[in-house]
């Protein structure tokens, strides 16, 4: 990874800156266990390396690197809508349905490849453990399947395709044999977790309920599934009317018994709203991006965004770091690098509203203070 900083420094300078356990769960039950609340995040300076150097009116989403470290898979988009702040301050929007497509680049940021180019929305490519898969969602006629394409591109195919249903989130089983994804198959408001086999394309239901349960990944070990939930039942009221949302944390799903317990809690005066999760290659720390909303002072009882940042805590959730805490910008979609010594995030452009670069942040030195 030394060679890959060397790399983007010197590009910045030159641009100005284990198997799966089957499961006939259908209809899990919650148990009910005692909320502990996490020590207080400690935080440490990271320097966050750009590997992606777009201006207006281009963001760059969904980071992965592939399993022998040389590449990079990431969705992007160059047509958002652009509209202007009361400020004055230009914003991009990227929405769900803008022309997203898959890239490939190197693990420098270097030999950036276009492996999708259609009409349609291409987006959230993952690789499968051995780099011989990118799994993908595709989004058509208001409705979105996974996908399966070879690395450089090619041999396109349909996983999950079904016109009446969605299919969010696509993150292979450590043998490759199955793909985790979250979606909603019953026309309704709720998300569960799905699992799909690769080789016969047979789904199976591994949540249900009235949940927003999303963004799953399977532990290294085949033994839990990591996602994000709104079962804490915490809300936020924002802004001026108050209006409520659903926080998501971190949860925890054995595959064995079916057992789900919370892995994080928030503290209710900086309440967190966590989104997707990376579990590391050795199964023992998670990494995570969360907005952070503090209480409102112009709007008492209500809350406001404060801050989006990526979080390092140990799989058990009792310790964590906070990567990105003196970084006035936003960030998210954090996923590791292939040796695990660090994160592959995007990061936002102060200077423009919604504009996303790819970034790198070492972590090694987190590891060890959690360690």
């Amino acid at each position: 990874m030394r060679t890959l900083l060397t790399r983007a420094a010197t590009s910045a300078r030159r641009h100005g800156v284990a198997a799966l356990i089957p499961l006939v769960i259908l209809g899990l039950v919650v148990v009910v266990v005692t909320y502990r609340q996490p020590a207080a995040p400690s935080s440490v300076s990271m320097q966050v390396v750009p590997l992606t150097f777009d201006g207006p009116g281009a963001a760059n989403e969904f980071p992965q690197a592939s399993p022998d470290g040389r590449f990079i898979v990431f969705q992007r988009s160059e047509k958002p809508t652009i509209s202007t702040s009361l400020s004055g301050k230009t914003i991009y929007t990227f929405k769900e349905d803008s022309d997203w497509d898959v890239y490939r680049m190197r693990i420098d940021g270097s030999e950036r490849v276009r492996l999708t180019d259609s009409p349609k929305v291409e987006d959230e490519p993952t690789y499968s453990p051995d780099g011989s898969m990118i799994a993908y969602r595709v989004v058509r006629n208001g409705s979105s399947d996974l996908f399966l394409m070879d690395p450089d591109g090619g041999n396109k195919r349909p996983l999950v395709a079904d016109p009446n249903t969605e299919e969010k989130t696509p993150a292979f089983s450590p043998d490759g044999r199955r793909v985790i994804f979250y979606g909603n198959r019953a026309a309704t408001a709720d998300w569960n977790l799905f699992t799909v086999d690769v080789a016969s394309r047979k789904v199976q239901q591994l949540t249900s309920g009235l949940h927003q349960d999303k963004h799953p990944q399977i532990t290294p070990d085949g033994g839990e599934v990591i996602f994000h939930s709104d079962r804490s039942g915490v809300q936020v009221p924002l802004g001026a009317r108050g209006k409520r949302t659903d926080t998501m944390t971190i949860f925890s799903l054995s595959l064995d018994s079916g057992q789900i317990r919370p892995l994080l809690v928030d503290d209710g005066e900086n309440l967190q709203d966590s989104r997707h999760s990376f579990v590391s290659h050795d199964g023992r720390f998670i990494v995570y991006h969360a907005q952070t909303f503090g209480k409102d002072r112009q709007h008492p009882g209500t809350y406001r965004r404060l801050r989006e940042d990526i979080y390092l805590m140990t799989r058990d959730g009792r310790r964590r770091i906070n990567l990105t805490e003196h970084d006035p910008r936003l960030f998210k979609h954090p996923s590791w690098s292939a040796d695990g010594r660090g994160i592959f995030c995007v990061f936002d452009d102060k200077a423009h509203v919604n504009v996303w670069n790819v970034g790198y942040i070492d972590v090694t030195s987190a590891l060890q203070q959690l360690n």
